[in-house]
């Protein structure tokens, strides 16, 4: 039976506007009926086809909110973009169209996923509604309620704090524009409650917070009951109540949102979109009330909406990870909490998989599953069930998902942020990988996940060649692609760094993110497109193993993993399989004891603070992270320092070195030089000087790894695997290196510095015409940028500075600013071969994230220096002079003799001279002078 002829003698639009205001299904089946006749009747009257279409688009779409069918959301956006080809462009219906349009583009996007319909149709026909519409309009609120909505949406995957501001202005003007009594207004008060909610998770401000919940009430009080909305309302306004609960532990607070949650689920039919979502949100308030009061009965109907929500929810949809995570954690919780039945962790195993093995979603729930996996397997390692997951698998997969998280679309400190809050432990991973004996696994785990940022950076310079001679459009877009994003990425971060900015540069910012998000999608999309061609399958990929172990030609590289567990080498050598060296003697709680200690001695250091305090008498070794308060220890100094090093050499360098000469390969150069081996340590041994370990007896009576070898550092093996410096002896020597040597002695605000002068005239004496000397006023930020593009090495005599608050804003100062690490990410200087940072801090590196390499002497590296000369913490402007004379006395011996260069060799030596001058007890003089790369 036709529905419509229940209704006869009623139009479309009657029927539709009684099923919004009553919720009657029945009158939304017959507008659906209605509305179809009247399209196929239309023929070929172009305005009651798009007037028909119109209606049956509102129709179809209530209905996909009613029951979620995707294909009511296919055919809706077909027939609002047919309606849209219907339309004249001066037709005064086009913003309605425009706007019904976005409508069925965001949904889809909830829906599925589509960035695309999100970020480039949506809010684009949004914004086009608005601007044909006038202020004062009946419709401008709609419409600005939509755009902030889009925006919103945008915002939860972008991270853009613009798109959450403009979102919130949108509102509160759409508000202002329409009466209490408007039909439309308790849309607009929920949907501004959202967006300060969201705020409020960000700023923790308790006023968004409390005007969110204000908002939900009014709107709720606005909406009759049976009204289709009234359910997402109280949802909301539950969401709210359970936040203030977290921060308030009113118990008052959870009971109502726990009330507000089971009303919207009462209101809500079981094959509605929201209803999944509801479930996952009574359950979450249930789990949370279990937790304080115990009661078994909130556990069992935790588990129960958990379980109905993940059988509600689809294939494919984005949220279904999430769910899977919480039902996971509950069962989790049961084993925390004395339900330690085998029952309980298979099921708490099964469903941490079934988050990990989502398709879509924010690929955050299917990461912290694999955490919360793994940590799960760690409890209970003698179940005889058969695992979903092995441990490694769920490594592996973890691993890949990182990038997904850590992707393109972020501005660069987000990305950092990011990876501080997944709490993701690669040496955890490692350590697993060690323990089953896969060596292989550990070493591309290793690799994958240090310097995730600047691999990024690094990825979007990758030459194109073979792509190009294959592909030579593809190569071409992407290539546009990845210059888009590197300008992006530096811009943005430049822009969101300042503060009080002015309208047009908040607009120019908003602009900037708009686009990186474009591009970062472009970027995915032209990425597979690639991948899937014939020969270009690993196009991008990490690096393997074997790929890996090339990085050791020549001399030794040995990455030592640091965790709770356990620690161990993993030693790459030419012609040789990956060499294992566990190391018992050490552990990461002592790793961290060192750590603490070495940072509470140097910031004691008198010169070097006194070094680092401007002429305005602020303390720039505020920067510098501190974990034990001035003086806390008794001890002197120079026995802290040689407790330091000793246990460096005893329990992390000699079983090593020892371990290498049992296998006889711990050799010296054919040339009788001395070893070299190749640092990459991870967690807080990234902060402790490896190169100088050994025991200083102050009786003379001494054994250092100094005497035996010569030591690098690398952030990531990649970094070893680029071409090596080298003059023939056929070449150019007459003109090479063009040296830049800036000096910045006296720049204003900052303590004077006149050793720097004395450097600049040592590598005068030892290179003449080659260098080009800049001082005060020309070592201008723009100028030493310009001369490092046009010389080979360069030389930095100036304040240094790592800032722990906001890390790319780390700097080299200079006489009009800062040389910011930020700035630098946006360079790339492919024929650079030397960086010489007499400056300090320049390789101290982020103890939140030690394994990224956060500090300027990594930047240097990345934007293309093969070696860098760098310090680990603030150094003596006299001793400056000292080091730099020996080590360009060297490096000009070894320019004069030609092939490859070895600046670790000539700072070998260098150190050693310093070390002489001051007396080897002086230990923070002479040990934070270092060797990065090649």
């Amino acid at each position: 039976m036709d529905p419509s002829q229940d209704n006869q003698g009623e139009s479309g639009e009657a029927l539709y506007e009684r099923y919004r205001h009553h919720g009657n299904i029945k009158d939304l089946e017959c507008c659906v009926a209605i509305w179809r006749e009247k399209v196929q009747s239309a023929g070929n009257d172009v305005v009651e086809t798009a007037y028909a279409l119109r209606y049956l688009g509102l129709a179809l779409k209530a209905r996909f909110k009613r029951y979620g069918q995707p294909n009511d959301l296919e055919e809706v956006v077909a027939s609002y973009q047919h309606v849209l080809k219907l339309t004249p462009g001066s037709n005064a219906n086009i913003p309605s169209v425009l706007n019904n349009l976005g409508n069925a583009l965001r949904a889809r996007y909830e829906s599925s996923g589509s960035s695309v319909d999100l970020q480039e149709d949506a809010i684009v026909y949004y914004t086009h509604a608005i601007e044909l519409t006038p202020e004062g309009g009946p419709r401008m609120a709609p419409w600005l309620n939509n755009l902030g909505l889009a925006l919103l949406t945008r915002y939860k995957s972008s991270g853009s704090s613009v798109d959450l501001q403009d979102a919130i202005v949108h509102y509160t003007h759409a508000i202002k524009l329409i009466p209490e009594s408007s039909p439309g207004m308790a849309s607009q008060l929920n949907n501004l409650g959202l967006a300060l909610l969201t705020r409020y998770e960000s700023s923790g401000s308790s006023v968004d917070l409390q005007d969110a919940i204000v908002h939900y009430t009014h709107a709720i009080e606005l909406t009759p009951e049976g009204s289709p909305r009234m359910a997402p309302w109280l949802n909301n306004l539950g969401l709210a109540l359970k936040t203030r609960y977290e921060s308030s532990g009113s118990s008052v607070d959870l009971q109502d949102a726990i009330v507000h949650y089971t009303h919207a689920i009462k209101l809500t039919p079981e094959s509605s979109p929201g209803m999944a979502s509801w479930l996952n949100n009574l359950g979450n308030a249930l789990q949370t009330r279990y937790e304080s009061s115990g009661s078994s009965v909130d556990l069992q109907d935790a588990i129960v909406h958990y379980t109905h929500a993940i059988e509600l929810t689809p294939e494919g949809y984005p949220w279904r990870a999430c769910y899977f995570y919480h039902l996971g954690t509950l069962y989790f919780l049961c084993m925390e909490s004395g339900y330690k039945e085998a029952g309980n962790a298979i099921q708490a195993m099964q469903a941490f998989a079934g988050a990990m093995e989502q398709p879509s979603g924010d690929p955050y729930w299917s990461v912290q599953a694999g955490l919360k996996y793994i940590e799960l397997l760690s409890m209970t390692p003698s179940i005889s069930t058969p695992l979903p997951l092995t441990k490694l698998d769920a490594h592996q997969r973890i691993l890949n998902l990182i990038p997904q998280v850590i992707w393109l679309g972020y501005d660069l400190q987000k990305r950092y942020k990011k990876l501080i809050s997944l709490g993701v432990s690669v040496s955890h991973a490692v350590s697993d990988a060690i323990t089953a004996g896969e060596y292989q696994f550990a070493l591309e785990w290793l690799e994958c996940s240090r310097a995730i940022v600047w691999a990024q950076v690094l990825q979007l310079r990758t030459p194109l060649d073979d792509l190009a001679q294959h592909h030579p459009q593809l190569a071409s877009h992407l290539q546009a692609t990845f210059t888009a994003l590197q300008k992006d990425a530096s811009e943005l971060h430049a822009t969101s760094a300042s503060t009080n900015l002015p309208t047009s540069s908040k607009g120019h910012f908003h602009t900037r993110a708009k686009d990186a998000y474009d591009f970062a999608l472009e970027y995915n999309r032209t990425i597979k497109e690639i991948r899937l061609l014939e020969g270009f399958e690993n196009f991008l990929r990490p690096k393997q193993a074997l790929q890996l172990m090339a990085a050791c030609t020549p001399g030794v590289v040995v990455i030592i993993n640091v965790h709770r567990s356990r620690c161990d080498a993993l030693v790459l050598i030419h012609n040789e399989d990956i060499i294992h060296i566990s190391l018992p003697l050490f552990s990461y709680n002592h790793a961290r004891e060192l750590q603490t200690q070495l940072w509470s001695i140097v910031r004691r250091q008198p010169k070097a603070r006194n070094d680092m305090r401007d002429n305005d008498g602020n303390d720039l070794a505020k920067n510098f992270p501190t974990t034990a308060a001035d003086g806390d220890t008794q001890l002197d100094e120079e026995v802290e320092m040689r407790t330091i090093l000793h246990d460096l050499w005893a329990q992390v360098v000699r079983p090593i070195v020892d371990a290498l000469k049992h296998k006889g390969l711990f050799e010296s150069g054919p040339d009788g030089d001395l070893p070299h081996i190749t640092w990459c340590p991870t967690g807080p041994l990234v902060f402790l000087p490896l190169h100088a370990a050994g025991i200083y007896s102050p009786h003379g009576i001494s054994e250092t790894i100094m005497d035996i070898a010569v030591s690098s550092y690398t952030p990531t093996l990649d970094v070893l695997l680029r071409p090596r410096a080298r003059r023939d002896n056929n070449g150019d020597r007459a003109n090479y290196p063009k040296l830049l040597v800036v000096h910045q002695p006296n720049v204003p605000g900052y303590a004077p510095i006149p050793h720097t002068i004395d450097e600049a005239e040592e590598i005068h004496k030892a290179f003449r015409s080659r260098t080009n000397v800049v001082d005060e006023p020309n070592g201008t930020v723009d100028a030493v940028l310009e001369g490092m593009r046009t010389h080979d090495w360069v030389h930095l005599a100036c304040h240094g500075m790592q800032d722990i608050e906001n890390r790319l804003n780390s700097a080299f100062v200079l006489s009009d600013g800062k040389l910011t690490l930020s700035r630098l990410m946006s360079e790339y200087i492919p024929s650079a071969e030397l960086a010489v940072l007499s400056a300090c801090q320049t390789a101290m590196g982020d103890e939140e994230l030690p394994e990224e390499a956060i500090h300027l002497a990594a930047g240097m590296l990345n934007i293309g220096y093969r070696s860098v000369i760098g310090t680990m913490w603030s150094i003596y402007d006299e001793s400056a002079p000292i080091v730099m004379k020996p080590f360009y006395r060297v490096m000009a011996k070894q320019v004069a003799k030609g092939g490859e260069l070895q600046p670790a060799y000539a700072l070998h030596e260098a150190t050693r001279v310093l070390r002489k001058k001051v007396g080897e007890k002086n230990f923070t003089q002479w040990v934070p002078y270092i060797h990065l790369g090649l």
